[in-house]
Formats: C-alpha cells, sequence, structure tokens
C-alpha cells in the first residue's frame, strides 16, 4: 500500500513538471541576485508613528530599518521618506505586508510609489473599526523599475488629523527578469 502511495505521488509530481512546461520560465540572471527590504519591528507599539495630517495625502514611512539587501541601495535616514533605490534597471517584484493599529473608525489606503508617483495596483485599503484593534494588509506585484529609482511606500487617510502605528511591516524588491 505505501509503495502505491509512492507511485501515485511521484507521478502526480512529474505531472505537474510536464503541466507546467509550457510557462515561460527567467533563469537567474547573470551574477549575484537583486533584492533589498526595508522593515518595522515594534511590537510594543507607539514608536513608529505616521501622522496623516492631511487625508488623501499620502505621507512616507520613515522609521524603518534597513534589512536584508544586495545589488540596491537602502535609505532609511531620509527625511522624505525611507527607501530601496534599483541600482539595476529591470521587472521587480515588489512585496509590501504590514499589520497596524491606527485612529479608529477609518479607512487607511497606503501604496507603493516609484521614483514619487503612485503604483495604484500594488496597494491596499484597510479600515480599524475598533479601538486597540491591530489589522494587517498585504499587497504585492511587478513593476518596471529604472536604475536610480527609489522604492517607497505611502499612507493616507479617509480624513485629516489621523495617526498609523505600525507593528510589523516590510517593503521587499526582488529583480526578476
Amino acid at each position: 500500500m505505501k509503495r502505491l502511495l509512492i507511485v501515485a505521488l511521484s507521478l502526480a509530481f512529474a505531472a505537474g513538471l510536464s503541466a507546467q512546461s509550457s510557462t515561460t520560465f527567467y533563469p537567474p540572471l547573470a551574477g549575484q541576485p537583486v533584492y533589498g527590504e526595508i522593515f518595522v519591528d515594534d511590537t510594543s507599539g507607539g514608536s513608529d508613528d505616521i501622522t496623516l495630517t492631511t487625508g488623501s495625502t499620502y505621507y512616507p514611512f520613515i522609521t524603518a530599518t534597513a534589512g536584508e539587501s544586495q545589488g540596491v541601495t537602502i535609505d532609511v535616514a531620509d527625511a522624505t521618506g525611507d527607501s530601496i533605490k534599483a541600482n539595476t534597471t529591470g521587472e521587480y517584484q515588489i512585496l509590501l505586508t504590514a499589520s497596524f493599529d491606527a485612529t479608529v473608525n477609518t479607512t487607511y489606503h497606503c501604496y507603493v510609489f516609484v521614483n514619487g508617483t503612485i503604483d495604484t495596483h500594488i496597494g491596499f485599503f484597510r479600515k480599524i473599526g475598533a479601538s486597540s484593534d491591530v489589522g494587517s494588509a498585504s499587497a504585492s506585484g511587478v513593476f518596471n523599475v529604472q536604475s536610480g529609482q527609489k522604492v517607497q511606500f505611502k499612507c493616507t487617510a479617509s480624513a485629516d488629523t489621523k495617526v498609523i502605528d505600525f507593528w510589523h511591516a516590510n517593503l521587499s524588491i526582488f529583480l526578476i527578469k
């Protein structure tokens, strides 16, 4: 019985591989992989706030820590917003995850910005409903980033004078093509 199960699993695995053979595969780029991340890890809450003074105005994340990186420039000391700067032009997979509390009964909109321009297909909306709620959200996508362009994330709220407090957040980019 165990042999039959192993044979069945082996055949299923092989069938899965052959079914995927029609997809486009991009081999690793010559040399080393290119990637970078900035993050927050603050389980105590409070020190990673963004004050959203004017509703519908996007405010950058400015309290990140530089994470792992290779082939990009991480800047977490820029008062205009923490960023990951591409040093190679190409298609990047961009991942954004966050957990946060914030001013209640407010919807928060967070997006990836590339070179100061919003990328509306990589972002999220999240409403914090009640006091002491900690919500989570994530977004991902692929975007063409030119060498020298900065990748950031920024947030806004549905009303004026709101505060968003990140407990965990991560912005990562990976050169895929």
